[in-house]
């Protein structure tokens, strides 16, 4: 080919390429790796992937694909995922069912690129790298029960009736469960009368592995209206405490009495305020948590 001829044919690629804006689709995804450890084959494990993009001034569509070994064992609810105008963050849900994997480690990409039937203007070059998704997970043929604890919210008591709280159970093992038990101490900060009782795990709700609820526990102590000292700790089924609200500050009654129970030093610090409406009798607990 002469010199000339390819001169022209360069000039004539730049001045088709000038006529044409290029468009770049940025696709963002969160969690971007996601890790699941000690599945049991029986188990399922649901999870959501969350797409954002910062332009939405246009529809636009995705693929998801799977790839790597232990890609038969997810579950994606869909696997195109259409933007519209004026979306910007899109949920992905998928489920882990490793029924016939052996046990061992598995790593699996969730690959997003943008659909490439989708419509494009003839004046747009569409530019579109994808991203992807790492999801780690192990399987094994071992029960592990284990858990996290977060203090909730009082219930709301009049005298007369039975103390009962809200906690946030963790469940982090592979078979439902429950903390093994739980310890409650009530302390008439007057009189020094001491109210006591243990929760054990079949009086508590179970929760799914690999899942959380706001659990309810329930009393028999039904305190009269007065100032209290509050403990609670959570056990674990080795026996071992693994959260603990402990008072340390008086409860004064008045009107509108504020308190502040924390646990002890060196340890995360929460609050608790207690209204206590002398007229009524009602005792509304709020934790405020302070790391």
């Amino acid at each position: 080919m002469s010199l000339k001829r390819l001169v022209e044919q360069s000039v004539l690629a730049l001045l088709s390429l000038s006529i044409f804006s290029s468009t770049t689709f940025a696709i963002g995804v969160s969690p971007a790796i996601i890790e699941v450890l000690d599945i049991m084959q029986e188990n399922q494990v649901s999870r959501i992937l969350f797409l954002s993009r910062s332009d939405s001034s246009k529809e636009e569509a995705y693929n998801l694909t799977l790839s790597g070994e232990g890609s038969e064992t997810i579950s994606l609810e869909n696997t195109h995922i259409l933007f519209q105008k004026g979306e910007t963050r899109v949920q992905v849900p998928f489920t882990i069912s490793p029924e016939k994997s052996t046990p061992g480690e598995y790593n699996v990409k969730i690959q997003i690129n943008l659909d490439s039937t989708q419509e494009s203007s003839e004046s747009q070059i569409v530019v579109s790298s994808g991203v992807y998704v790492d999801i780690k997970f192990t399987v094994t043929l071992n029960e592990i029960e284990k858990g996290e604890v977060q203090m909730g919210n009082m219930e709301e008591t009049y005298e007369g009736d039975k103390l009962s709280f809200y906690y946030i159970w963790m469940n982090t093992g592979n078979v439902a469960g429950s903390p093994e038990k739980i310890d409650l101490s009530l302390i008439d900060t007057t009189t020094g009368v001491e109210y006591e009782e243990s929760i054990l795990a079949q009086n508590l709700i179970s929760v799914p592995p690999f899942s959380q609820e706001n659990c309810l526990a329930k009393t028999s102590i039904t305190p009269p209206t007065g100032v209290y000292n509050l403990t609670i700790v959570f056990y674990d089924k080795a026996g071992q405490p693994i959260y603990d609200y402990e008072a340390l500050h008086q409860v004064h009654i008045k009107d509108a009495t504020t308190i502040q129970i924390q646990n002890e030093p060196n340890s995360k610090t929460y609050a608790i305020v207690i209204t206590l409406l002398a007229l009524t009798g009602i005792v509304a607990l709020k934790p405020l948590f302070k790391k």
